[in-house]
């Protein structure tokens, strides 16, 4: 009998000290979270990063874990009517935009040529979409030749250009002026 109790004494006691060593484990880690958590953007600063990719009235900011990543998920109302809300992820401590998600399920990765300030001379107001002029002189900007193609479909201007060696197809949002896609291959000679 006497076994049994010291048995379940140690036994007890293990615990106990195993315990204590979790709870100390699990608040160093809380220490580091907070620590972490004060190197993240404002929302407010969040909140003009996104403004300055898309325009619109935004609608909600949320902080979330994607692909072992904290991001923040900006929503905007487009102002265009229905099937417009836009999406801005911005990373929550470098502020770098990841990705611009339009309610369409266009994907726009920026780029230095994809941004809103390369294309805000371009920008519509009143739902207006760009002239094809507009499109071609986004596209030739971006890359200089020959405009051997232009047709508009679904909201997209899509321009073919031939430079010397290669030939460049380009996607244009026919409201925002962004490049959406560009693609170049190779010109067979």
């Amino acid at each position: 009998m006497k076994k049994k109790i010291i048995i379940f004494g140690v036994a007890g006691l293990l615990l106990l000290g195993g315990s204590v060593g979790v709870s100390a484990v699990s608040e160093q880690q809380s220490n580091e979270k907070l620590q972490s958590n004060a190197n993240l953007l404002s929302i407010d600063k969040v909140k003009e990063i996104a403004a300055a990719e898309v325009d619109g009235v935004i609608e909600s900011v949320e902080l979330d874990k994607k692909q072992g990543r904290l991001t923040y998920e900006v929503e905007f109302d487009g102002g265009y009517g229905e099937d417009d809300d836009i999406e801005v992820y911005v990373d929550a401590y470098s502020g770098e935009v990841l990705k611009v998600k339009y309610d369409d399920d266009r994907i726009v990765t920026p780029t230095p040529k994809s941004t809103k300030t390369e294309s805000v001379h371009t920008k519509t107001t009143n739902g207006k979409r760009l002239t094809k002029e507009e499109a071609i002189a986004i596209a030739t900007k971006d890359t200089p030749g020959k405009v051997v193609d232009v047709e508009y479909d679904d909201g997209e201007y899509e321009i073919e250009i031939h430079t010397d060696t290669h030939e460049v197809d380009f996607e244009i949002d026919a409201r925002t002026g962004v490049i959406l896609e560009k693609d170049i291959d190779r010109l067979d000679d």
